[in-house]
């Protein structure tokens, strides 16, 4: 189908499918200098931000979801929040049992996004 050529999953998810659901921002050259050349892209990008990534490659974030009737559980235990992968940083959460302990201690304070309650 036009425009579906690259996803992997092409079918409607029911209750109980498992997949993986993998959002990525990637900096590649070829396409950025593509991308420049075209009239019609090239002011879509800022390109002196993008400068700054030029040797960062890109990210990928991986969640494994379990399809529900109401929508998904997402079984991945990953820092999301800006102030979670600065607690990583600074070395209060070294893995996932002491993230969701992290988020626990945070939620019973009141200070936790409902997003994770």
């Amino acid at each position: 189908r036009d425009g579906f050529k690259a996803l992997r999953v092409q079918r409607l998810l029911e209750p109980g499918f498992v997949l993986t659901v993998e959002p990525g921002v990637y900096f590649m050259d070829y396409a950025l200098k593509k991308a420049k050349e075209d009239p019609e892209l090239q002011g879509f990008f800022n390109w002196p931000r993008l400068k700054d990534f030029e040797a960062f490659g890109g990210i990928r974030l991986e969640d494994n979801v379990l399809v529900t009737e109401d929508g998904i559980e997402n079984f991945t235990v990953a820092p999301r929040t800006v102030e979670e992968v600065e607690a990583v940083m600074r070395g209060e959460i070294a893995d996932s049992v002491a993230l969701v302990a992290w988020r626990d201690e945070r939620q019973e304070q009141g200070q936790l996004e409902e997003e994770y309650a």
